[in-house]
């Protein structure tokens, strides 16, 4: 059976079309991103803009033609911060709902536990700590001997932050600001200084900051060379001075394969992912393009099969 699992994030929506092989290894058959910024403005109003719906609409129609293409039975779509935090959820839902798109818009608990269940198999009995840098907000999760036990979500995002302390500054003007509220952001959680009393194996990066920062580094953007990426302590400097130091014009004029609607955030994002492995004590990022819609596409694959007994 050929199925969708949609990951409608604060700034990107991904669409994972997959299908299963007899051994219950997950085939990929499509992965498409858009970048919608569904969170544009959320952060001051509580409400998805006129304009990040209309960016939706045309986002679910590209979506559709995707599924006709492929021949899709099922679908399913899960959305995060920005609609969790919206007045006008509602809207977006039934948005959704005229292209036969149906969205469930996740606690915090519920998007730890799907993005731990797309990567799971990278831990197997290992200790780690997942971080997942979205636009509005930024889970951290912590693994003992491979399994789940505890999470943070900080309202620490980077189209939230980028709004906040950027908005009417170069990142230049910005930094300084940005970066101690960053760090007074994870300092100020209880919960999280907690995870900082155990080793750790490995430390994950999933979602568009790690990725397109590996990319950066790489000077393309190739999926297969980033599954796997070392992002190191070291390489921060080199980011900040290669791509945070630019003006957004010269940004995408010497990396056209990083869109607008993620070059103008990635310097946030980049800062999160320093001060983190800052906070931790850690050396290095084992970085992921895994996520989301992996672990939604492994429910739905159960979920069909508890159907049939």
């Amino acid at each position: 059976m050929k199925a969708a699992a949609i990951d409608l994030g604060s700034n990107s929506f991904i669409c994972l079309i997959f299908e299963f092989n007899a051994n219950g290894d997950l085939i990929t058959l499509d992965d498409k991103i858009i970048l919608t910024r569904l969170s544009e403005g959320v952060d001051q109003t509580k409400i998805i803009s006129n304009a990040a719906l209309e960016r939706s609409k045309k986002a679910f129609q590209e979506f559709t033609k995707i599924f006709e293409r492929h021949g899709v039975k099922k679908i399913q779509a899960v959305a995060t911060s920005a609609a969790r935090d919206s007045k006008n959820q509602k809207e977006f839902i039934d948005l959704a709902k005229q292209f036969n798109i149906p969205i469930k818009i996740l606690s915090g608990d519920q998007e730890a536990k799907l993005t731990y269940a797309g990567v799971e198999s990278l831990f197997k009995t290992q200790n780690g700590l997942i971080i997942d840098i979205g636009g509005g907000s930024t889970e951290y999760i912590q693994v003992i001997n491979g399994e789940m036990v505890n999470r943070v979500s900080l309202d620490m995002g980077v189209v939230r932050f980028t709004e906040r302390y950027l908005k009417k500054l170069s990142f230049k003007d910005g930094q300084a600001a940005l970066r101690i509220a960053i760090k007074n952001e994870i300092e100020k959680n209880p919960k999280i200084k907690e995870f900082k009393n155990n080793h750790y194996d490995m430390f994950l990066a999933v979602s568009g900051t790690p990725t397109t920062a590996a990319s950066v580094l790489l000077n393309r953007f190739d999926p297969k060379e980033i599954e796997g990426y070392k992002l190191q302590k070291a390489d921060f400097q080199i980011l900040l001075n290669k791509y945070c130091a630019l003006e957004l014009d010269q940004r995408l004029v010497q990396f056209p394969y990083v869109e607008e609607k993620r070059a103008d955030v990635l310097p946030t994002g980049i800062l999160i992912l320093e001060e983190s492995l800052s906070f931790f004590n850690l050396d290095s990022y084992q970085i992921s393009t895994r996520g989301i819609r992996h672990g939604l596409a492994f429910s739905m694959y159960k979920d069909f099969f508890s159907s049939c007994d």
